[in-house]
């Protein structure tokens, strides 16, 4: 199993009897974590008690954020590019542009991550700052576009600026 399908795994598994049980900062501390350090030699309690420990908190944030920023950005970019070879609904790909964004911000963190009814995905982080994507037909192709001030831009220019 690839990075990019633990990564696609952990932004799906949220769902129980059909209820959506997703919980952002589950996702991002406690079940991120464990997914970065399945593998290892560590047990299950050392990875809970890593991923609760105040000391280790700040180290462990900083280890994902420069492990996952650029394998998060690769797959939301090839997910946007090519939708068809994810089969991923448009929610599971809010979520990871928010895990995105918490990796790319030093000192920040996703609160929220979700679709509204009108197929917006709205992300809340850090103390109240707001990123909105969907996707719109530019020409013959669907593009994923993110609003940037008051002008919606390719996902790209998220990505990388």
């Amino acid at each position: 199993m690839t990075l990019w399908d633990k990564i696609k795994l952990l932004v799906t598994k949220r769902e129980a009897n059909g209820v959506d049980t997703y919980d952002m900062k589950q996702l991002l501390e406690d079940a991120l974590q464990e997914t970065i350090f399945e593998g290892s030699e560590l047990t299950a309690q050392e990875v809970a008690a890593r991923a609760i420990s105040g000391d280790t908190m700040k180290k462990l944030g900083v280890e994902r954020r420069n492990l996952l920023r650029q394998t998060l950005g690769a797959l939301i970019l090839d997910i946007a590019s090519f939708p068809t070879n994810h089969n991923m609904e448009f929610k599971y790909t809010c979520r990871l542009i928010g895990l995105f964004i918490s990796t790319k911000y030093t000192g920040s963190w996703t609160r929220t991550a979700e679709v509204s009814p009108d197929g917006i995905c709205v992300i809340q982080y850090g103390p109240h700052y707001t990123v909105q994507c969907k996707y719109a037909m530019i020409g013959p192709m669907e593009i994923l576009r993110c609003l940037k001030g008051s002008t919606w831009n390719n996902i790209i220019e998220l990505l990388i600026t």
